[in-house]
């Protein structure tokens, strides 16, 4: 459905196409994940934990509970600032790779929105600089 579309799309188009993809809902480790992320303290106690002023780093606490992330490799870094620029934001968004990033740490800048993982990205996936 997404790949036939020629023109840019709005919201509430991508959200159709979303909603005939998910017609069914999550199945599986799929509905445990997102029911484990749904129920989160920062979600479920908002209002308690939310302290006017402070930066939560919520994307680590939520999204980032079983040590995966989308992340983007740095050879793949101008390609994607590029296609960012031209407003090709689903083209940038396949440029990232969900990958483990708990063993990794010291190879992601997460100064960067997306991430950045300091590895190049070939026919292998993610591979160690030699």
């Amino acid at each position: 459905m997404l790949a036939r579309q020629t023109e840019p799309i709005s919201e509430q188009d991508l959200t159709a196409i979303c909603d005939s993809v998910y017609c069914s809902g999550y199945e599986g480790d799929d509905l445990d994940t997102f029911k484990r992320r749904l129920n989160n303290k920062l979600f479920t106690n908002f209002d308690a934990e939310l302290v006017a002023g402070q930066h939560e780093r919520w994307i680590e606490k939520v999204i980032d509970q079983d040590g995966r992330a989308d992340v983007l490799p740095i050879n793949l870094k101008s390609e994607y600032d590029s296609l960012v620029r031209k407003k090709l934001w689903l083209d940038a968004d396949e440029l990232l790779v969900h990958t483990y990033v708990s063993g990794l740490a010291n190879a992601v800048d997460k100064s960067f929105d997306p991430w950045v993982i300091n590895l190049p990205y070939g026919r292998d996936g993610l591979s160690p600089k030699d």
